[in-house]
């Protein structure tokens, strides 16, 4: 029983420390001293068992949105934990990262595979851990429409296209994707819809990323187009004053119907209506008032304001507009063509032409001007059916055109010692001039038209001094206008102006 044991320590192999091996050593001496041969024993040590994951299985696997760069790199950062039953420190894990794989239904959505490994020290390979990360895109587009408190989208006056829309509503609208850059926007219109001079459609635009995500938002959009009717000749004819005779109509003179209006220098303007269709002159029975013109005759200028009726209303205007106008200023009572009187409209010497983009007030002048003159007001009247422009027009530049001067040296002068009255003003066939002076006098009364041209003389040759005498003069075959007289005695003269209206 006298064994003696000597144990060997552990010796790790050279491939491994986990692996190698204890050599145990034994001998036996008997009582006489004899020495027995060595035992050994050789344990021997190895690992042959693989580490493994004390990460569950799917632990790391993420599903992200595609836009989620953030999480995308958290989730590539992630990696399992390994053990072993021998090898205390496995950190020998290699990782294989999958490329990203897009999927059959649409390039934004996909997954990445990544793969580990680890291997202890011994040489033993762990089971393959596999990490996914699925990338979907469950979001959808926005479609830039414009805010509800900027609808309706309005056009005036806009090109239709074939499809009786404006051209200008677009056929698409800014969309954004968090991850498509190419989304496709298609669009469908309600029926056009038309109420007091409002056309209406809505068109609803939808957009559709790859991955199937739509989104739509619909806008309203509204047009006008400027519309007219009954369109009218129109003249304006002005209604005298204890001055001015009122309007001559161009009948019989002239087929046309029409008038001319003759005026005299004041500070306050001159206001005429402005009728349409008033065939034969007969504005009370045919004619429709349109407006008013203004005559602004002063300090050597005159100037002509058409002025139509019109009401705006919620933006819309209803009344009428002017679509042609020409103007005929001068000293006698129609312009000429080549010497000859005519009525025609284009033959006057403010011809604005045609096509004034229907204004409603339009101004010819200042034109200079002096003496009495004869106005013609012509212009084409349009009633309003719908408009929602504004004319890019208003006025008629009369610089560089030639004036009118009809002075002549018969204007009106007073004296206080040299007077006359006559009566009734307006006449009509013949106009009586009363008289009295302090003196025994020849009394001479001469007639001149506006033109300076005397047409008429009346003569009270033996005149005593503080006799009331009065002369008759008949100017019956004389036409609507203003004439001046002039009384001449041995004091002196002065000039009055009469008119005569039939």
């Amino acid at each position: 029983s006298d064994i003696e044991k000597v144990s060997g320590d552990y010796v790790p192999s050279s491939e491994c420390p986990q692996s190698g091996s204890y050599t145990n050593t034994w001998t036996v001496t008997d009582d006489c001293g004899n020495v027995s041969a060595v035992y050994t024993q050789v344990i021997t040590i190895v690992d042959t068992t693989a580490p493994t994951w004390s990460t569950a299985d799917n632990a790391l696997d993420v599903t992200l949105e595609c836009d989620d760069a953030t999480g995308l790199a958290e989730a590539q950062a992630l990696f399992p934990v390994a053990m072993d039953n021998c090898d205390m420190d496995v950190s020998d894990i290699e990782k294989v990262s999958g490329d990203y794989v897009p999927s059959s239904e649409c390039p934004q959505s996909g997954s990445y595979t990544n793969t580990w490994t680890v291997t202890d020290d011994c040489g033993n390979v762990s089971a393959v851990y596999t990490q996914v990360i699925t990338i979907v895109d469950t979001t959808a587009p926005v479609v830039e429409c414009p805010s509800e408190d900027m609808q309706p989208i309005y056009f005036c006056n806009p090109e239709i296209g074939d499809d009786k829309l404006p051209i200008d509503i677009p056929e698409t609208l800014p969309v954004i994707d968090n991850c498509d850059d190419d989304v496709e926007v298609i669009y469908s219109d309600s029926g056009i819809t038309y109420d007091e001079c409002v056309y209406s459609v809505t068109r609803t635009y939808t957009a559709e990323d790859d991955c199937g995500n739509m989104s739509s938002c619909s806008v309203e959009y509204t047009w006008s187009i400027d519309s007219y009717s009954n369109c009218e000749t129109a003249f304006a004819r002005y209604e005298g004053d204890d001055i001015n005779a009122e309007g001559a109509c161009f009948i019989p003179d002239f087929d046309r119907w029409g008038w001319t209006n003759q005026f005299v220098p004041r500070e306050e303007a001159y206001i005429m209506p402005f009728y349409a269709g008033a065939a034969q002159c007969d504005y009370e029975n045919k004619g429709t008032q349109v407006g008013t013109i203004s005559i602004l005759y002063w300090n050597d200028e005159i100037t002509v304001t058409y002025n139509l009726e019109t009401n705006t209303d919620g933006g819309f205007t209803t009344g009428y507009v002017l679509n042609e106008a020409h103007v005929y200023v001068g000293c006698d009572p129609y312009p000429e063509n080549n010497g000859t009187p005519t009525v025609a409209p284009g033959q006057y010497n403010y011809n604005l032409g045609e096509y004034l983009d229907y204004v409603s007030n339009y101004t010819v002048g200042p034109i200079s001007a002096s003496g009495p003159v004869y106005v013609i007001v012509h212009g084409v009247a349009c009633e309003i059916v719908c408009k929602c422009s504004n004319p890019t027009r208003d006025s008629f530049d009369t610089s560089g055109l030639d004036g009118q001067n009809c002075s002549s040296n018969f204007k009106e002068t007073l004296d206080e010692t040299i007077s006359f009255v006559a009566y009734p003003i307006p006449f009509k066939d013949s106009v009586t001039l009363e008289y009295e002076f302090d003196y025994d006098t020849d009394v001479n009364f001469d007639v001149f038209d506006v033109k300076g041209t005397k047409i008429e003389s009346i003569s009270d040759t033996n005149y005593n001094k503080g006799k009331k005498s009065e002369l008759t003069l008949n100017m019956a075959r004389y036409n609507d206008q203003m004439y001046f007289v002039r009384l001449t005695t041995n004091r002196g003269s002065i000039v009055k102006k009469i008119i005569t209206r039939k």
